[in-house]
């Protein structure tokens, strides 16, 4: 959202910290507004713990924010070097959340805290900062995000703004337990650098103990966050003050021996609870019975606590786990058919006041691992066990508004596009999302409208994005993962369809102007100039745009009014050779090696071979109309898509090869893995699949 330099006031001689705006993200309107927003509602908060906003103006087109300046760094800097002692953590924990109530009640939701928006000053104390995902707590106020758009640091979002919900004064409370977890561990309570993996924690995942990393940590450090944490707003703390009077609470025991008894009894009966039933819960989610059930009841009760509560929590303890482990034990019984290995453990009751349960262990296959497809390594897959079978074994996970998915021929990276599900037209978000291929995060970027199309170069080394909403094409190196230059600098088009030459050095983009002309535009990419732009009079919308490698810069369009057309050269001259499929195209796909051009066309699928100019209506009657096309590396085989039916066909003999069922929604996208053993699919209820398939086309 900006750089921060330090600055000095020459009229009030102070230094002070100014916060600028880059430049390119103050082209983008809601950007703007989302800055301008930080600067007014950081400076009606007026309070020890929270960082003074001064001013905020623009210069010449700069937009920047004057604030306090806190000279001792972030708790994030702090944690690099290790945890904080819990007295200590606990102390800045109940500072920030004094800020932080402070700002609750001024009708503010914060919505992004974390450990770097803790600053530290000089003299210690601790101040909240960066009210950049603020906005006011009204349940009919204006969202800058959009209906389904998700704002926020990952490793730190409640639940709900994981499911792009609305965030309230709660979901502050989560991110605060979250904090403290990492104040006492130097680590986030989910890690990874995956934010659909963390994000998915939050919500299916136990709340974490950070007493497994630290023994000396007192029960009642844990009882917090699993109160701050909790899966259900309903039973977390009802506001910030709640949790300052714990978090006092257990300081003040501090040095007295007190700390794990710090909490009353009945607060550590209501934590204790809330944890089975957290596990009782989980164990009803896909493969969630493979993670172990560890339940530390007896350092959540205190010899202390009266007898009658003490048998009380027993019963409800008792009768939850009873029910996660029926839940578990059908769930086993099932992946027992597998080979899967999966571990599992029965947790036995016992006297909770006096000792630690006793865990059986029983070794079984997992499903949960890392996929490894060729040279691609993707963490946090789950082996798919109704879809599995003797000939394809199946590996998903929800990737909720998943809209398309594209790999680097090289098999370096793997790269998704989501969308927001918008309220209106108008409020559409989308967001690309790069893995390399041990699993690693490359890029995570929020993209201004939605995200129609990609493309990755021959070389793996450009990758573009087309979008509707004022951005045109995006274009990334993937050298170094930095947005070289957007279309829109020259003209804000909404784009459909774009395509990148094998070399990388031409863009092609189809733009959605009317029902009866289409328009496409052809780049020079290394020169960020547009040579030409080709309306097509009475074609209807161009849905589709190819590169085709067989001929020096020949680009093919496809359009609703059924036609495949031509163009080459720079000058995008129409070549006379046209291919007329009957039905409206939306999906075209070229041979690596070029000379055949494989062309979806409503419930049509057909070939075209340049070379013979010949066309071939291999499937002339699919269920519903063609969604995708995708020719396996070596171009032996290709992937078409009809609703939620795979079908891969014979790019020489246009005969079937097999069928992938069973997908629940329509595909909507598809990519190879480099050797073509193994295929990604994305459909429309937001899952991303890996199949192994029965025909290998490198043996094909």
């Amino acid at each position: 959202m900006g750089v921060v330099f330090e600055a000095r006031d020459t009229v009030l001689e102070r230094n002070v910290a100014i916060k600028l705006l880059p430049r390119s993200v103050a082209a983008q309107p809601d950007s703007l507004k989302r800055f301008l927003r930080e600067a007014r509602a950081a400076a009606k908060l007026h309070h020890p713990h929270v960082v003074a906003v001064y001013d905020a103006d623009h210069f010449n087109g700069q937009y920047y924010i004057v604030l306090e300046l806190v000279r001792g760094g972030s708790l994030q800097e702090v944690l690099k070097t290790g945890p904080l002692p819990w007295t200590e953590a606990s102390r800045v924990l109940a500072d920030a959340c004094r800020g932080l109530e402070v700002a609750h009640r001024a009708g503010l939701v914060h919505r992004d805290i974390k450990p770097s928006n803790l600053m530290r000053s000089e003299d210690g104390t601790v101040k909240l900062s960066d009210f950049g995902l603020a906005r006011p707590n009204e349940p009919t106020g204006a969202t800058m995000t959009g209906s389904g758009s998700v704002l926020g640091t990952p490793q730190f979002m409640s639940p709900e703004q994981c499911r792009s919900e609305r965030a309230n004064e709660r979901s502050d409370l989560y991110a605060m337990g979250a904090t403290y977890y990492a104040l006492l561990t130097s680590q986030p309570p989910y890690p990874g650098d995956a934010p659909l993996l963390v994000m998915n924690s939050h919500l299916l995942d136990p709340i974490p103990d950070p007493r497994d990393l630290d023994a000396s940590i007192p029960a009642a450090c844990s009882a917090i966050i699993r109160r701050a944490m909790a899966k259900d707003p309903d039973h977390r703390y009802a506001n910030a003050a709640e949790l300052i009077a714990d978090l006092d609470e257990l300081v003040a025991c501090a040095g007295t021996g007190d700390a794990d008894t710090a909490l009353s009894p009945s607060l550590r009966l209501e934590h204790s609870v809330t944890a089975a039933a957290a596990i009782s819960a989980t164990t009803t989610e896909p493969g969630s019975f493979v993670r172990k059930l560890e339940l530390r009841l007896g350092q959540e009760t205190s010899q202390k606590m009266p007898t009658r509560e003490t048998r009380s929590f027993k019963l409800i303890a008792t009768a939850s786990l009873l029910i996660a482990v029926a839940i578990g034990w059908l769930k086993f019984s099932a992946a027992s058919r597998t080979d899967l290995p999966t571990t599992a453990a029965v947790l036995i009751a016992g006297d909770v006041a006096a000792r630690q349960p006793a865990v059986a262990t029983t070794t079984r296959p997992n499903p949960v691992g890392t996929v490894s497809s060729g040279s691609f390594r993707l963490p946090g897959m789950t082996r798919d066990l109704q879809l599995s079978s003797s000939k394809h074994e199946v590996w998903s996970m929800d990737c909720p508004s998943i809209s398309r998915v594209a790999l680097a021929n090289s098999g370096e990276f793997l790269a998704l596009l989501t969308n927001s599900s918008p309220a209106t037209e108008k409020m559409w978000r989308g967001q690309i999302t790069v893995w390399n291929r041990d699993g690693t995060t490359l890029l995570v970027e929020e993209i201004q409208g939605r995200a129609s199309s990609f493309a990755i170069s021959s070389d793996s080394t450009r990758l573009a994005v087309g979008t509707t909403g004022g951005q045109g094409v995006l274009l990334w190196d993937t050298n170094n993962w930095s947005i070289k230059w957007s279309t829109a600098a020259a003209v804000p088009d909404n784009v459909e369809a774009v395509a990148l030459s094998p070399d990388g050095h031409w863009l092609a983009y189809t733009v959605a102007k009317s029902s009866k002309n289409g328009e496409w535009v052809l780049w020079n990419v290394s020169e960020q100039k547009e040579l030409q732009r080709r309306v097509v009079n009475g074609s209807g919308n161009l849905r589709a745009i190819e590169f085709v490698p067989d001929d020096d810069l020949l680009v093919a369009t496809g359009s609703s009014d059924s036609v495949v057309r031509f163009w080459k050269g720079t000058q995008a001259e129409p070549v006379s050779r046209t291919f007329h499929a009957g039905q409206p195209i939306y999906a075209i796909a070229s041979r690596p090696e070029g000379h055949l051009l494989a062309i979806g066309a409503g419930k049509r699928f057909a070939l075209w071979d340049s070379q013979r100019n010949v066309r071939t209506f291999v499937k002339d009657q699919l269920p519903v109309q063609v969604d995708d096309v995708a020719f396996s590396p070596n171009g032996r085989l290709i992937a078409v898509s009809s609703g939620a039916l795979v079908e891969i066909i014979d790019a020489d003999t246009g005969r079937p090869v097999e069928s992938l069922t069973g997908f629940g929604a329509r595909v909507l996208s598809m990519a190879y893995t480099p050797d073509g053993s193994e295929l990604f699919t994305v459909s429309a209820n937001g899952k991303l699949r890996l199949w192994r398939l029965a025909s290998r086309s490198e043996s094909h």
